[in-house]
């Protein structure tokens, strides 16, 4: 089981002892999320294109959490600045849900954040959610608008969980996997968990 910063984004960011491409065999995507761009409740801005107009408006910009260069955080607030203009400053954090937890005190005004890290948050109103980076809105978060729906990015940024086995496993055992992993997420239960 492997997430997107091993296979995809390390490879462009630092030297592995493997190549994603020749040494594993993939078998199923598991599941994808968008990450959500939350802000500040006390940030007076509504959505996603207030908040570029007012990080070029302040002087200094704003600040966002991030959890260190090279990953999908940085990469989706990355985009974001360049593709948007926004005037942003990266602050770095050990850990997603303490990158949240410095948008929800104010000691940043934004974050790019895994669902996991932001969905309670925005569920509870410590945050506000202005956008989700996928193509299309995320079902848990209905409301929230994706940054491509707004026009203000290109193109989705989603981070994803696969099934991969070593090179070299014979193809009928990465087909069945495959296939039973196909009838996993077309179960009601799993669904549901």
């Amino acid at each position: 089981m492997c997430s997107t910063g091993p296979i995809s984004v390390a490879t462009w960011t630092e030297r592995l002892p493997y190549d994603p491409l020749k040494d594993l065999a993939p078998i199923s995507v598991i599941n994808t999320f968008p990450l959500v761009l939350p802000v500040t409740p006390s940030l007076e801005v509504s959505s996603a294109g207030e908040l570029v107009k007012l990080s070029q408006q302040r002087p200094g910009g704003l600040s966002y959490s991030t959890i260190g260069a090279g990953g999908l955080v940085a990469f989706s607030a990355e985009i974001f600045r360049l593709q948007t203009k926004a005037n942003l400053t990266a602050v770095p954090y050990r850990g997603g849900a303490l990158a949240t937890a410095a948008v929800v005190s104010g000691e940043v005004q934004l974050t790019f954040a895994n669902m996991s890290d932001a969905v309670a948050q925005v569920e509870a109103k410590t945050v506000k959610a202005l956008a989700v980076t996928s193509a299309v809105r995320n079902e848990h978060l209905p409301h929230v608008p994706t940054l491509i729906e707004l026009g203000l990015v290109d193109h989705p940024v989603e981070s994803w969980n696969g099934l991969f086995a070593p090179a070299g496993t014979p193809q009928p055992i990465i087909d069945r996997l495959a296939k039973l992993t196909a009838e996993m997420a077309r179960d009601p239960e799993i669904k549901k968990r």
